[in-house]
Formats: structure tokens, C-alpha cells, sequence
């Protein structure tokens, strides 16, 4: 909030727009720089976190649609097939996403809110921009291209891994998954039917 009232601009939530494929690799780009830094992290548990989706799923089955339920039953297949401890690991922003960047009226970004970075595997920074900033839901078909062009950026700056690379699209996935898990959640126990909320639901879905 208070970096927020120092800049005039608006979230790309607030905008609704799709960051341009500029603005895609400039997001790769910042998301390799965060992946390099040697910073020590917190060990906190997100509920949101791509990690946590098989015990987020186990806690929180019982709330979800039949139709809901079947999706991330094949999804949750896949996950579990990973070998995730095995994955290269870094400090992870966690959250960059529409919510947590702004572009002010000169067309200068922002990368706000770290209160979720974490010791995660690299690969999670990626799925999470690739779910979101780099995801159109208005023309999905764009999609392909968005993937091939923030990997490209991001691995001028931070190559990934021949398992890394099998394994982004699994998290990806598992991405999308998160976004209606999470909100499920808060809709069912917490009675969140916010705006946002509903956003998170819909991406996912």
C-alpha cells in the first residue's frame, strides 16, 4: 500500500490489460535477476504455493465441485510424479502476478509485494508468471507463444535444467490448478466472494 501511493499508475489488475510481449520479457527477465539473488529466505508455508498443491488438495477435496475435482485429480497424477526435491532451487518472488505489478502513466513497472518469496524451486516463479501475466484469458490461442517467448527471456539470463524444462509444464498445470483450490477455499471457510477472488476462480477454471 504505501509503494502504491507513490506511484501514479494502476495495477494490471486494476487496467484488466495483458502486459504486451515487451513487458512479458521484461517480467522473464526480472524473474530470472530475483532467482539469482544469493538471499537467504524465510521458510513460511502458502497456501497458494504451487508446492503445497497435493497437501492443499488433500485438505480441501471435500469442498470442491464433481467437475472441479476430476480436473485436478488428473493433474494432481501428474504432480505427484515429480521429483520436485530434485529440482534446482533459489530465493522465488512466489507472487508476481497482476495483483503485485504496477505500470505507472509513463509506461515504467513495478514489482511489488515479496511477502511470500520463498526457498522454492526455480521453475515455480516461472509457472506462476506463465498462469497469469503471460496467460491472455481473453484469447488463449496466444498462449504457446507467450510460454516460448518469456522461457526464451528468462534463459538468456538463468538456463534451465533438460528436468526443469519437463517439468514447467506439469507445474504450470498445477498453476492453474492452485487458482481454484485457493479460492474454493476462501469462498467455502473463509465466506471470501470477493471481486478478486472470483477473478482467481475463473483463471483457474
Amino acid at each position: 500500500g504505501c509503494v502504491m501511493q507513490y506511484v501514479d499508475g494502476k495495477s494490471f489488475y486494476e487496467s484488466g490489460e495483458t502486459p504486451t510481449p515487451g513487458e512479458m520479457r521484461f517480467f522473464a527477465r526480472q524473474a530470472a535477476i530475483i532467482n539469482s539473488l544469493d538471499i537467504e529466505s524465510r521458510d513460511m508455508y502458502d497456501s497458494w504455493a504451487i508446492v503445497n498443491f497435493l497437501t492443499e488438495f488433500e485438505k480441501n477435496k471435500q469442498h470442491l465441485p464433481p467437475e472441479d475435482l476430476e480436473m485436478i485429480k488428473s493433474v494432481a497424477e501428474k504432480f505427484a510424479g515429480l521429483q520436485i526435491q530434485s529440482l534446482p532451487h533459489c530465493l522465488v518472488h512466489g507472487d508476481i502476478i497482476k495483483t503485485n505489478t504496477i505500470k505507472d502513466t509513463e509506461g515504467k513497472i513495478y514489482i511489488l509485494d515479496f511477502s511470500v518469496s520463498n526457498h522454492y524451486p526455480r521453475i515455480q516463479e516461472l509457472a506462476v508468471l506463465f498462469c497469469n501475466l503471460l496467460f491472455d484469458e481473453n484469447n488463449p490461442s496466444t498462449f504457446d507463444n507467450y510460454y516460448k517467448l518469456g522461457l526464451e527471456e528468462y534463459q538468456k539470463h538463468a538456463a534451465l535444467t533438460s528436468e526443469e524444462l519437463d517439468a514447467l509444464p506439469v507445474f504450470v498445470r498445477a498453476a492453474h490448478v492452485m487458482h481454484v483450490i485457493s479460492p474454493i477455499r476462501e469462498k467455502v471457510v473463509n465466506h471470501n466472494d470477493s471481486d478478486e477472488n472470483e477473478y482467481w476462480l475463473k483463471l483457474g477454471r
